[in-house]
């Protein structure tokens, strides 16, 4: 009986449903961490379109560290673009930590950003 519940929930959830290796739990936290800067820098980028153009912008996430139900991920997101008042290239760098918490079985989700 107990397989046949552990098959159908699998069938009907998806694996997430299933307990997952702490390696892959590192790499979906690292994976959700990377998603949600690159979702979020790709929206911020139309804003910016405004006053620069050529905005480019690359995610550096380094691996998790994960106590319990919290995971924490450092990494750098490095900025270029060009100011279209002046012409003048522009550029930075920075560092934060992203915070995420467990969801379920085997996912994360990001529930902070410290610059930083």
């Amino acid at each position: 009986m107990n397989r046949v519940l552990s098959l159908l929930l699998a069938l009907t959830l998806g694996s997430s449903a299933l307990a997952c290796t702490p390696a892959q739990s590192a790499q979906r936290a690292q994976a959700a961490a990377r998603a949600t800067v690159t979702q979020r820098m790709n929206t911020a980028a139309f804003v910016y379109g405004f006053l620069y153009s050529n905005v480019r912008h690359d995610v550096q996430i380094g691996a998790p560290t994960i106590r319990g139900k919290v995971a924490t991920v450092r990494g750098t997101l490095s900025i270029r673009a060009t100011e279209r008042a002046s012409g003048k290239a522009v550029q930075g760098r920075y560092p934060g930590t992203v915070t995420l918490s467990k969801v379920g079985a085997c996912g994360w989700k990001v529930t902070g950003y410290k610059q930083g």
